[in-house]
């Protein structure tokens, strides 16, 4: 072939090459959306849309979408996929890989980071390529138009439509306010920065304001409560971030208050809103298909001001959250902070506890669950028994009014979130180390891989011997945690949990693998829960045996091996004493409700609270009733586990300098006393204040050890002895000096004063012995009861080391 032939060929392929490059283009992109576009499945997913600029259909049938260049087809686009002349077509980037009708999704999702998605041919010839930026919410990505070279950001996506002319690639500065949202007891001129290049619109009623709102141009006037959103817009620059803020004046409340702005039209409309029936719900509660059981979630503003100050003004995701909730008239809300929305996290410790947190990934606004149609508080109140005093994750909890766009929308709970971002902040791990599971073993975050390992061989493996098996399990599964997390669900005989509303955790990266743990939430149908046939006599630990699923299951080879049983028994009975005590119970339901009666007003006020304040009153009482007898029934139903009936009493003196830890995790730091059952040994550890340290046990049994085993084969009676750190001067032994004096109620009185370990013997003149022990004179003042028939000389020996001592009194 001569030059000219090679030259003509070489343009030939080149024209050719071109009018493949310019025959279809990706147009438009967006990575983040949450009521752009949405799919027939009522869904909200990434897009890509891919545009025809010639007068002639073209069969994308086979051609490859791929973000990555080693694997041009990743996703192929299926048989018979035509692009009419001029036309669009939109593919969903769901990860879904399917069609339906019309509609074409994608294998794979879009990063809202940013990345690079390329467009192949059959012959796997690159035809177009784009490099996405990040994108914030409702932000696309587009050739400026159609089928132009130069790309930029829009805040006016048209999918499946010819683009919005654009060039922005960067936003326009937010305004600034004279005044944050806050409480005024007098009007106050609100004024607005604002340049000369730049102009500021505003609204009033909540939306988003737009090129059409108000345009500010002077101060405004806030001489009564009111909400107002404001963003600047400049030429050729995305409009700003909107900035809300909400000025109570004149006005205040007894609760804190989260108020929301947000397009009434998310909230509300037919079709689109997230808080309505809409078209597709059923007839009966809870109204499955309504816009309420969407995974929806819309972009607001989330105030949060609490002591009538604004404590953090933001931008954020909402959402509806809960179960069969869904279906009440007053429903729970979730706030998700994002990227997308301009700042990931909300930096605000809400909680305030030695157990919250500066930061939060997500925030829930609860109603109360299930129980919102009655007391609203046996979720909290469950919750708020024992946090901060189990080794176990749980939600914080703080009573709040809720306001949208202005609107009383009643007396709500903030609540934390347990999720891969809580457990990635409280335990410092990446969320990628992080596995969650259900309670049917489904995949919530990260792998279940070593769960499955793990509960397989428990259930199916034989074991030579039961400690073979307790060590795989000890070594493995947080055994205390699980035993305590089963003692507050069964205490309150939760009906809606064993086959659901359980979620099992644990941690693994390359050093090393935690034991699988349980965390507590939604324990609202307990507690004598109307309609429900468990009640304070229902035995919860025989009805979770019977059940067949993943945890239960777990509980009952637990409860094969007699060492767990007794460690699970001595558990319960631990809380029974002292966090689900009967008095210490009934205490924690008047502060929990007292604080959430403080806003009582406001829910009885609100159009989306049914409930008549009586019914409320009433099922308090009827959780009040439910705490009185529930003990007694626990102990019955632990007995004919164990198959052990008699019971007996710890006793402890009051602790001074120090506290005591029981067998599982609560702490004794006073005059204390706990029923248990008779020959199941007990672990009791004695721990010193700061500045002290533990020197011995006395009453009934005597021992220097901090740690000791206490067989419970009668009632006993103990006391830990702490003493106070000495200095580092050593201060010479002195001699023991002796005290004695007997009162008419038959009491011998004696002080020793050396803060040394001590033995005591009481003899008649002959010598007979009447009383004996071992005591520790770190208190100094000692009591001992003598019988009323003992009369005569009596002899009081004394012995501290080589040291003796001898008082001689008589008794009439």
């Amino acid at each position: 072939m001569n030059k000219s032939n090679t030259f003509q060929m070489f343009f030939v392929t080149l024209f050719a090459l071109t009018q493949v490059l310019v025959a279809q283009v990706i147009n438009e992109v967006q990575s983040t959306q949450y009521k752009t576009l949405q799919s027939a499945d009522r869904q909200y997913y990434d897009w890509i849309e891919i545009y025809n600029p010639t007068d002639k259909p073209i069969d994308l049938s086979g051609y490859g979408l791929s973000d990555s260049k080693k694997n041009p087809f990743k996703w192929t686009f299926p048989a018979e996929t035509n692009i009419e002349a001029q036309g669009y077509l939109i593919v969903y980037a769901s990860g879904l890989d399917k069609v339906t009708g019309n509609e074409i999704h994608s294998n794979f999702r879009l990063a809202s980071d940013g990345e690079t998605l390329r467009l192949f041919n059959k012959d796997s010839v690159e035809i177009d390529k784009v490099k996405i930026p990040p994108l914030q919410a409702e932000i696309s990505w587009q050739r400026s138009t159609d089928g132009a070279t130069v790309w930029a950001m829009s805040h006016k996506a048209t999918p499946g439509a010819s683009n919005h002319p654009s060039y922005a690639t960067t936003r326009a500065k937010t305004p600034v306010f004279s005044h944050k949202g806050g409480f005024y007891t007098s009007a106050e001129q609100l004024k607005l920065e604002i340049s000369s290049e730049n102009e500021v619109r505003y609204t009033l009623d909540g939306t988003e304001p737009t090129e059409k709102s108000a345009l500010y141009n002077s101060a405004i006037s806030l001489d009564s409560t009111m909400f107002i959103r404001a963003r600047t817009f400049k030429a050729n620059q995305l409009p700003s971030l909107v900035v809300s803020h909400s000025y109570f004046i004149d006005t205040t409340f007894t609760v804190p208050v989260v108020s929301i702005q947000m397009d009434d039209f998310d909230l509300n409309d037919y079709e689109h809103g997230i808080y309505v029936r809409g078209g597709h719900a059923d007839s009966a509660f809870p109204y499955k298909g309504a816009n309420y059981w969407m995974d929806w979630e819309r972009p607001v503003n989330f105030e949060f001001f609490e002591a009538d100050t604004q404590a953090i003004s933001q931008n954020v995701g909402l959402k509806i959250q809960g179960n069969y909730s869904r279906g009440h008239r007053q429903k729970s809300f979730q706030i998700n902070a994002r990227d997308t929305y301009g700042n990931p996290w909300l930096n605000y410790d809400f909680f305030k506890t030695t157990t919250s947190r500066n930061r939060y990934k997500k925030i829930a606004i609860r109603s109360g669950g299930s129980d919102t149609p009655h007391s609203s508080l046996r979720d909290a109140f469950t919750s708020q028994l024992v946090i901060g005093k189990v080794d176990m994750e749980m939600q914080q909890w703080k009573p709040c009014l809720l306001i949208i766009n202005g609107e009383n929308r009643g007396l709500y709970q903030l609540r934390d979130k347990i999720n891969k971002y809580y457990l990635s902040e409280t335990h410092e791990q990446s969320t990628e180390n992080i596995n969650i599971l259900n309670a049917r073993g489904e995949v919530l975050n990260g792998k279940s891989d070593m769960f499955f390992e793990f509960y397989n061989t428990l259930i199916d493996s034989a074991f030579e011997n039961d400690s073979i098996k307790t060590k795989m399990i000890e070594n493995k599964l947080d055994v205390q945690n699980f035993f305590e997390y089963l003692t507050v669900e069964m205490y309150a005989a939760n009906i809606d949990w064993g086959n659901n509303n359980i979620k099992v955790w644990n941690i693994t990266n390359a050093v090393d693998t935690s034991k699988w743990r349980w965390i507590l939430y939604d324990i609202d149908n307990s507690y004598n829960f109307p309609g429900a046939t468990t009640t304070y006599s229902t035995n919860s630990i025989k009805s979770f045996l019977k059940k067949i699923n993943i945890t239960p299951n777990i509980f009952n080879a637990l409860m094969e091996i007699p060492k767990f049983k007794q460690q699970f028994v001595i558990t319960f009975c631990d809380f029974l004493n002292t966090h689900l005590e009967t008095t210490q119970s009934k205490h924690k339901l008047d502060s929990v409700s007292n604080a959430y009666i403080k806003g009582f007003d406001y829910q009885s006020s609100s159009k989306y609270y049914n409930v008549k304040p009586a019914h409320f009153y009433a099922q308090l009482d009827t959780v009040r009733t439910f705490i009185s007898q529930r003990s007694n029934y626990m102990y019955q139903f632990l007995a004919e586990l164990i198959n052990i009936f008699e019971t007996v009493e710890l006793k402890i003196t009051k602790v001074k300098n120090g506290k005591i830890k029981l067998s599982s995790s609560p702490y004794v730091t006073d005059k204390w006393s706990g029923k248990y059952f008779k020959d199941i040994p007990l672990t009791l550890t004695a721990i010193p204040d700061s500045g002290y340290q533990f020197v011995a046990w006395d009453e009934d049994i005597f021992s220097t050890d901090a740690q000791i085993t206490v067989p419970m084969e009668k009632t006993t009676m103990l006391r830990a002895n702490f003493k106070e750190i000495e200095k580092s001067v050593k201060i010479p032994d002195a001699d023991i000096k002796l005290s004695v004096k007997l009162n008419k109620n038959y009491e011998l009185h004696f002080s020793v004063a050396n803060a040394e370990p001590f033995s005591y013997l009481l003899t008649n003149a002959s010598g007979k012995v009447i009383q004996k022990g071992k005591k520790h004179s770190i208190s100094n003042e000692y009591t001992i009861k003598l019988p009323q028939t003992q009369a005569g000389i009596l002899i009081l020996h004394i012995q501290q080391g080589t040291k003796r001592i001898t008082h001689k009194f008589t008794k009439l």
